[in-house]
């Protein structure tokens, strides 16, 4: 009996250490990977931005609005806002700020588990429209589309969400958003866009949340 239960044991530690394992193999073959659980969060600095209001009916913007963020994983997040449309007939003679987001993430020491843009904040008096699902705009390297949510109003937040495929060193994501100003008299107009991006650094998650927030201001 006492050789019957020590072997028992023995056939219960083997299984404990090799089912992680082979779960792991599995999950690097599959390119499925774990949802990580409550990742440590490192949020940056705000960057900002802001115009006046242009009168010319299409005016040429060309600016880009950047966060980095360098540690055991390097990111570049991009806003380029290229054109300003004043009185657009695409969205019922609206003014509209045209522009492009970028997210770079590498690593290392580990792999980048997923990448997320958020558009949210709104004031009243407008809404954004995330264009990725045009094949003219976007472009993904390392990257599985999960989830959208195209639109952004003052009520409701929008977003996009990629995971990464076979744990990647590098991901990369990238769209075109219309920010839609409605006639105002007395009140800027505001946005968050914002990116989180959770990698693996070889022993825990880490999230890194990049806002930058754009404004521009009545004439």
């Amino acid at each position: 009996m006492e050789g019957f239960n020590k072997r028992k044991w023995t056939a219960i530690t083997l299984a404990a250490v090799i089912l992680p394992i082979s779960l792991l193999t599995t999950f690097k073959l599959t390119g499925i990977i774990p949802e990580p659980v409550a990742p440590e969060t490192t949020t940056v600095d705000a960057v900002s931005w802001n115009m006046t209001q242009p009168m010319g009916d299409i005016t040429t913007i060309d600016e880009d609005v950047k966060s980095l963020y360098y540690d055991e994983a390097s990111i570049e997040f991009n806003v380029h806002i290229h054109t300003y449309f004043h009185n657009w007939g695409r969205y019922d003679y609206n003014d509209v700020v045209a522009f492009r987001v970028s997210a770079e993430a590498n690593t290392t020491v580990g792999f980048i588990y997923s990448v997320t843009i958020k558009f949210f904040q709104l004031d009243s008096n407008s809404v954004l429209f995330w264009y990725y699902d045009n094949d003219r705009y976007d472009r993904l390297e390392n990257l599985t589309l999960k989830e959208k949510y195209s639109s952004a109003t003052p009520q409701r937040e929008g977003y996009v969400t990629a995971f990464s495929i076979n744990q990647p060193e590098h991901c990369l994501l990238e769209g075109e958003a219309d920010w839609v100003l409605t006639y105002s008299e007395d009140q800027n107009y505001e946005v968050s866009v914002t990116l989180e991006v959770i990698y693996f650094n070889g022993s825990s998650y880490q999230k890194v949340v990049m806002p930058i927030q754009l404004m521009v201001k009545i004439s």
